[in-house]
């Protein structure tokens, strides 16, 4: 039989929007207990993924940190399921900015962020698009020199209070993979981007790359998202001239016409499907993986 769980000689509080796995991983760490070993006190089931937490394991939680349940669900998103929730929540967690968290005592803290948050606005760093991953340190990218990715947060978080949560994260995720698949955006980074700023560029995976090209995704979103460019891509009357438009901003190209299969033709067939039926944003969001 478990014994009954006793208050820790350090409760630390959790911090915002934190996952369920990094507040046990920094509860343990702090009080010197094994995480394992903590879920075991508080009767957790090993089968079970960490986010499907009893009401048992709840109040257990709750009396060895000394935290009421409702103050443990407002931090921890897990515990009311609100993490699923497409239109508030990125499906996979991030490695949170390590200044906003810097008081939080037992290591680093995983959260989860708003669709449309990719930098910390208020200590200008770099969050970035890929999630968490154990025994993998993050670097995160100082922008404070870098003006344009800075703006381009803005312009994000704009867009996302505009045009709706959901459009403009499913209009984000397809620029980036109109970004990925096509050669020439790619090619053209170092000459196009002045990415100076952050220092030197590397690989696709490089935090410092995917922030200098931050600003050109969000303004094919910008484009994804705008009503008149919709309603032009959906009405065959006007031929190319989406394709067109959607050329000048990429490529400065006005006659250009993507491959088949590209996600730019992919993304104008779901467009017609979400207008037929619009419910289906929400459950097309939530089976996203961002690339």
């Amino acid at each position: 039989m478990t014994p009954r769980p006793r208050l820790l000689p350090i409760p630390i509080p959790p911090a915002l929007h934190e996952t369920l796995e990094s507040y046990l991983r920094r509860l343990s760490a702090t009080n010197r207990v094994h995480p394992e070993d903590l879920k075991h006190h508080l009767d957790f089931d090993p089968t079970l993924p960490i986010d499907t937490i009893s009401p048992n394991n709840l109040n257990g939680l709750s009396i060895v940190t000394g935290y009421p349940p409702t103050e443990l669900a407002r931090a921890l998103p897990e515990l009311d399921h609100r993490h699923t929730t497409a239109t508030l929540f990125r499906r996979q967690p991030m490695p949170a900015c390590p200044r906003c968290t810097s008081r939080h005592r037992g290591g680093p803290v995983t959260r989860y962020y708003p669709h449309h948050v990719r930098t910390c606005p208020k200590h200008l760093l770099w969050i970035g698009h890929q999630p968490a991953r154990h025994h993998q340190p993050r670097t995160f990218v100082d922008i404070s020199a870098a003006a344009n990715v800075i703006a381009a947060q803005t312009r994000h978080r704009r867009l996302a209070r505009r045009r709706g949560t959901s459009i403009t994260a499913h209009a984000f995720t397809y620029a980036r993979r109109i970004w990925t698949r096509t050669p020439q955006l790619s090619d053209t980074v170092g000459a196009t981007l002045d990415p100076s700023h952050l220092g030197k560029t590397g690989s696709p995976e490089d935090p410092k790359y995917q922030a200098a090209i931050y600003p050109r995704l969000v303004t094919i979103t910008t484009l994804l998202t705008s009503p008149y460019w919709r309603d032009v891509a959906l009405d065959h009357r006007l031929g190319g001239a989406f394709f067109a438009e959607a050329g000048r901003i990429l490529l400065s190209d006005r006659h250009y016409q993507p491959p088949p299969g590209h996600p730019l033709r992919t993304w104008l067939d779901d467009l017609a499907t979400l207008q037929a039926e619009p419910a289906s944003l929400i459950s097309a969001l939530a089976r996203f993986t961002e690339p």
